[in-house]
């Protein structure tokens, strides 16, 4: 068994373009040092973000009209009114059931939707998980990380 080491995305062999994945690659490694053993790569570590499953959750199930994901799956865009006078209900439903989820209350029509915007964005901003791609105007745009690309995140090695 071996310790944990935060790994970063590596190519083992630049002639084998069939590693796709960083287990593959850290197998594959490993099988070349010692011929006679294989390993396995568990996932330890993180949780995951309560923001991220709870926007990927709406996503799935298309719940907010402001909250949308391209087809790869892996890039989600959020709009965000800046004027408070052009809101509609379901522009700050996202918010009134993320608040739930933290159990505070939301108030529709009031300072709440200010706030609630700007800590999302700051969330967002923060998150381990996505990096912004865009942001133009009252659209924000997030790519969604893979395991591998997430700060912090640590396999561990277990050679037999």
């Amino acid at each position: 068994l071996l310790s944990c080491y935060p790994l970063k995305c590596c190519q083992f062999d630049a002639k084998s373009p069939n590693i796709v994945s960083v287990k593959d690659t850290i197998c594959q490694l490993f099988k070349y040092i010692s011929s006679n053993r294989t390993c396995r790569v568990i996932k330890m570590g993180r949780q995951g973000s309560l923001l991220l499953s709870f926007l990927r959750s709406a996503l799935e199930k298309q719940k907010y009209q402001n909250l949308k994901i391209d087809s790869s799956g892996l890039t989600f865009s959020i709009t965000l009114p800046r004027k408070t006078k052009k809101l509609s209900v379901d522009d700050e439903l996202i918010f009134k059931d993320w608040y739930e989820l933290k159990n505070k209350d939301y108030v529709f029509g009031s300072r709440d939707y200010t706030m609630a915007k700007q800590t999302l964005i700051t969330s967002l901003g923060k998150s381990d998980y996505v990096e912004q791609v865009s942001n133009g105007g009252n659209k924000l745009t997030f790519r969604i990380l893979e395991d591998y690309e997430v700060k912090g995140f640590i396999f561990q090695l277990v050679i037999h």
